[in-house]
């Protein structure tokens, strides 16, 4: 996809283009309709791009310490730092809805969610000779 830079953009110019993009995609009529138009419309490299930063988003919700968010979505220390403080600048309708997201996961995936357990493991094994062992094995189950 090309590139394009906002500064070479007038203001009006960018308002018109959300607009067209925030009203085309508010038009889908169920979850499972935006899912597959994004996963055609956005490259790989956008898909997992935005699905990192919402989980960067998700664990700085959770109090994850931005050497906890580095080691369990192998991104710098600074990029997850930075995160981390952004969300706390974020307004509160998007704090909530960060909140929001995880409950919906929760009630989706079982408790068997491998990504949540494994970074469970992870944090646990700092002080836990059982939950290192368990990561070693790579026994990512609860």
């Amino acid at each position: 996809m090309a590139r394009v830079s906002s500064i070479e953009l007038s203001e009006k110019d960018r308002r018109e283009f959300e607009k067209n993009f925030y009203s085309f995609i508010t038009s889908f009529k169920n979850a499972e309709e935006i899912s597959s138009f994004l996963k055609h419309f956005l490259t790989d490299e956008e898909q997992i791009m935005l699905s990192k930063r919402l989980k960067l988003f998700q664990l700085s919700s959770q109090n994850y310490s931005p050497e906890e968010i580095k080691e369990a979505l192998q991104v710098s220390y600074e990029s997850a730092r930075s995160y981390k403080l952004l969300f706390e600048y974020k307004p509160e309708f998007f704090k909530q809805k960060i909140a929001q997201s995880l409950k919906t996961q929760d009630k989706n995936h079982s408790k068997d969610n491998t990504f949540l357990n494994a970074l469970d493991i992870i944090v646990k094994s700092r002080s836990s000779a059982k939950a290192r062992a368990k990561l070693y094995q790579g026994d990512f189950k609860k």
